[in-house]
């Protein structure tokens, strides 16, 4: 049996871990092999104050995702989690990933999400109020239409 999905479209996620640090070479190995497949790949993060080691593993794997948990953001407060965002969304941009900030739960973080630069966010918050959502877009096609006309 043949699956009729292209590996193009496939992502690949890891979740990244302490546990994974003395098998590095071979992860990164294989998700190279994945990477001349075809697969995309996506690196996931449950912490916000990734530091160094992550800063080098995605400079070294040059993955396609890379996200991070909003629950994380706790941890650190105000200017320092913003600068980290910034930072990640920076690095991820630089080599033409997209960053991903996940399981955001209310307008103060996706706010966080907008002004640290990260482009795709997923969470309660925007699956709550999603018709909003698309009614603040409906209106803003319309004035740029208006605008453009």
């Amino acid at each position: 049996m043949r699956c009729s999905l292209e590996t193009r479209n496939v992502v690949i996620t890891v979740a990244v871990n302490p546990a994974y640090a003395r098998f590095q070479q071979q992860l990164n190995r294989g998700l190279e092999n994945y990477c001349r497949r075809g697969y995309q790949i996506a690196l996931k993060f449950n912490d916000a104050g990734l530091g160094l080691s992550a800063d080098q593993l995605i400079l070294a794997l040059e993955p396609h995702y890379v996200s991070v948990s909003a629950l994380s953001l706790n941890k650190a407060r105000g200017l320092e989690t913003l600068a980290n965002l910034r930072q990640l969304s920076t690095l991820v941009n630089s080599i033409g990933g997209d960053c991903i900030l996940t399981q955001v739960e209310n307008a103060k973080i996706g706010t966080l999400a907008n002004e640290s630069g990260i482009n795709l966010v997923e969470g309660d918050y925007y699956e709550n109020n999603a018709s909003a959502f698309q009614s603040q877009a409906h209106q803003y096609k319309q004035e740029s239409g208006r605008r453009n006309a």
